[in-house]
Parts: C-alpha cells; structure tokens; sequence
C-alpha cells in the first residue's frame, strides 16, 4: 500500500506579515491543492485561507482572509506548516524564544468578527440604570441573507431552526437564536459537541459562547457542510438530545425540495 508523504515547510513572519509557500514545496506537493485551504490550529481554531500567485513575482502566496487573521501574529514568529489530508494543514507556532507559543490570543476571523460586533453593538445601546437588563439584538451575518431562528419547548426536545445564508452554506460558521442560547446553553463554556443526521455516524463541533448570550457552531462547521452539501435556502432544524455531553439531531429540509423552489425554477425557466 502507498501513501503521499508531504513534508512540513516552516515560514518566519516579517514585518509585513504577508506568507509566502516555498517554491520547492509548490514544484514538488502544490499541484492540485485546493483553493481554499484550512489552517488547523492546537487550540481548534480553523481558519480558511485563499492562495494565489503574487503580484509581484511568481510565488505562491496567502492572500484573502491572511491578512485580517495575520493580526494575531508577531514578528519573529515561526510558523510549521504540517499537511495532514485534503486541503488541511496542522500549523503550530513558535515565538522569538524558540518556545512554541499560548495559542489564548489566537482567534479565527469568525471570533474577531463577533467580538468586534458585540462592541458595536454595545457603543449603540444608550445609557440604562444598573437594575435594568440590556438586551443586544446583534445580526452577524449583516451583509448576507439574515437568518431566521426559533425554538419551540412544548413537550419536546427543545430545538432551533436556521435558514441558511450564504456565509452559513460556505462552511464559515453557524450563529443560534439568542432565544435558544439563553435558555439552552448559558451555563456552558467552549466546548464540543455532536451533530447527527439520521442514522450517520456523529459529527463533532465546537460550540463557542460570547457575551449576551451570542454562541455559535464554528470548528468543525465547514466539514458538516460539505458532507451534507448544505445551500443556500437549506433549513436545519437542530434539536438537542441532550446536554451533557452536548448533541443534537439534525433535520435538514432542502430549498430545492421545496414547492415553492420548484416552482420558481420552472418560471426562470420559462423566461429564458
């Protein structure tokens, strides 16, 4: 039986920050690499990058989405680059000191976002007495199609239900009806949890918590996606089995099943 061996590269981050692929790593293990690839880190941050030829000279380099998840990086910092399958590589990263680093400061662009959200949101809200709760309606998927979320708890499993966007579809991340997470999962921290369709085999998840209650499906997120080609219009309907350990069955209803799917796409049909 054979097997690709890849072996790992290791690139320093300089003041620009930008990343380069080496140029032998690319002649001899680049060709047919998937456009994005994943960076996989120790703490379970997963973070899709794009590559594409430099404008300047003819490497390979990280381009959309490395420069806002690059923030988190130092100079000097050394980055190992170990391909583990597909278009996923384990990246672990070490300081000035040779000494691999805290990965607490190393966040995706999905958390940023939802931090940098929760701020806006906060700076909008006007000034209330101490014993009066603030309630944060925050929409994190502002500039893609909103989703829509409920959760019913009349004698059954208590669930949400999600239409998916196009940022949800794509595998970046999955955010939960408030309603659910306060009554649902307040009391939990980071943690993981399982998703399963039918009879499949459970797929796992991380589930992140912000303040106010905001929490969402990201680790992990992008594999459930791909295995189920979840699209836009898709609904899933997420109900919990149980809490500890954290799992849920997944109901998904197709946008292509649908009547009133169906029905449009024999209209543009008819008007072409």
């Amino acid at each position: 039986m054979s097997f690709h061996y890849f072996p790992e590269f290791h690139r320093i981050i300089y003041q620009d920050k930008k990343l380069s692929i080496p140029k032998k790593y690319v002649e001899k293990y680049w060709k047919g690499m998937s456009n994005p690839i994943f960076l996989r880190f120790p703490n379970g941050v997963e973070q899709q990058i794009f590559w594409g030829e430099s404008n300047t000279n003819d490497d390979i380099c990280f381009q959309k989405n490395w420069e806002n998840f690059a923030k988190c990086l130092k100079y000097g910092n050394l980055l190992t680059f170990k391909h583990i399958g597909g278009p996923y590589f384990m990246v672990n990263i070490f300081g000035v000191n040779s000494l691999e680093i805290n990965y607490s400061n190393v966040k995706s662009i999905v958390d940023q976002q939802v931090v940098e959200e929760v701020a806006k949101e906060i700076a909008k809200q006007p000034q209330r007495k101490s014993n009066i709760k603030r309630e944060i309606s925050m929409d994190l998927d502002s500039k893609h199609q909103e989703f829509s979320g409920m959760m019913k708890k009349a004698n059954q499993n208590p669930f949400f239900e999600v239409v998916l966007s196009k940022t949800y579809a794509a595998g970046f991340y999955l955010s939960i009806p408030s309603e659910f997470s306060t009554q649902q999962l307040k009391k939990l921290e980071d943690i993981n949890a399982t998703l399963r369709v039918g009879e499949d085999t459970p797929m796992q998840v991380g589930f992140k918590f912000y303040k106010f209650n905001k929490s969402i499906i990201s680790g992990g997120w992008t594999l459930f996606c791909r295995e189920y080609n979840l699209k836009v219009n898709d609904v899933c309907k997420f109900v919990m089995i149980q809490s500890r350990p954290l799992s849920f069955t997944v109901i998904i209803d197709r946008a292509k099943d649908r009547p009133r799917a169906k029905k449009l796409s024999r209209l543009n049909q008819r008007s072409k």
